[in-house]
């Protein structure tokens, strides 16, 4: 496989093609996270399609972890495509979009009808924020450290060289007691990195050595 370097431009109109569809599925059984085929996101920082990964961290992390609100938390999502992420940071959705099976309960709490869309809560919306960043460049000297990084089914589309390329940079950007969550399909079996696999209940996560 071939991994060839795409400039802003193509890869927004690569993206328009691929993306489009990617709409907010609430996988069960995963705590209302995202089955995103395209680009994972992180708590603290990651990678993501539309902004609905992103967003449905955010909703679980008010739902289920109220102690969390006193603390300084950032979740980030980010993507090669500028497209993306001005789409991703606006929090608006169409119809067909919150169809794809989110729970009412979260609907009716945290959405807001505006016209034919649906506009995210403010208390939501100001948990997350966006950044441009390419997996295959080098990643930025000011990147702080993160707790917890969703990199789902995005692995599955490199090569093991660039694979273990991106998992090393992901692991310098790991707080040392940090988490990696990846696709089903994706692993770093016969990869040259220093992860340990972990099983935290019936969840998967991979935890720098």
């Amino acid at each position: 496989m071939t991994t060839l370097p795409l400039d802003t431009q193509t890869f927004d109109y690569i993206s328009d093609l691929v993306r489009n569809r990617s709409y907010i599925v609430l996988d069960k059984g995963k705590d209302y996270l995202v089955e995103s085929r395209l680009v994972p996101v992180a708590l603290e920082c990651g990678f993501e399609t539309l902004g609905q990964e992103l967003y449905s961290i955010a909703m679980l992390v008010k739902e289920n972890f109220p102690e969390l609100a006193t603390w300084k938390l950032k979740l980030i999502g980010a993507d090669l495509s500028s497209k993306i992420l001005k789409r991703a940071k606006s929090g608006v959705f169409n119809q067909t979009e919150m169809n794809r099976g989110l729970p009412m309960q979260l609907l009716l709490k945290y959405f807001t009808k505006d016209g034919v869309q649906w506009r995210i809560a403010e208390e939501i919306h100001n948990m997350i924020d966006v950044q441009a960043l390419n997996l295959i460049e080098q990643f930025p000297s000011s990147m702080q450290k993160m707790d917890v990084v969703f990199l789902r089914n995005v692995l599955i589309y490199f090569s093991p060289e660039m694979k273990t390329s991106i998992l090393n940079k992901v692991r310098a950007s790991l707080a040392r007691d940090g988490y990696l969550f990846m696709g089903n399909a994706e692993t770093t079996l016969n990869l040259n990195v220093k992860f340990k696999k972990q099983l935290i209940g019936n969840a998967v996560c991979f935890r720098p050595i």
